[in-house]
């Protein structure tokens, strides 16, 4: 019986291939910034889109918790036993909650471009 081996060589090669140009681009950005700098910003970034995630989680469940109904669960019926009603409703309620991440990432990043002094 073989041992598998979790990662292997061949595939970390295959990956680095694959993402050359992505890898490039980050390596002239720390050959740019420097490493300090580039580990800080990507922290910052980090940290700033898990806030962002937070707050759309909260601004979601506060907008469609008077519903009282699982989206996923929903979903998950409306797949085993075809009710078209329910479908559109859960799909339309889950792009609502794409849209309402997506709007709050991007008035965060407006705001702190304002507040660093930005469109000058």
């Amino acid at each position: 019986m073989e041992k598998k081996r979790f990662i292997k060589i061949d595939n970390i090669k295959k990956e680095i291939k694959r993402l050359g140009w992505p890898l490039l681009l980050f390596a002239f950005w720390l050959l740019y910034w420097g490493i300090k700098d580039g580990i800080n910003t990507a922290s910052i970034l980090t940290g700033f889109l898990g806030l962002a995630a937070i707050l759309a989680h909260f601004i979601s469940k506060n907008l469609f918790g008077k519903y009282n109904w699982d989206v996923g669960e929903k979903l998950n019926e409306a797949w085993k036993y075809p009710i078209r009603s329910h479908a559109i409703l859960a799909v339309g309620m889950l792009m609502a909650r794409v849209f309402i991440y997506i709007s709050v990432i991007i008035s965060m990043a407006l705001i702190l471009n304002f507040l660093r002094g930005g469109f000058q």
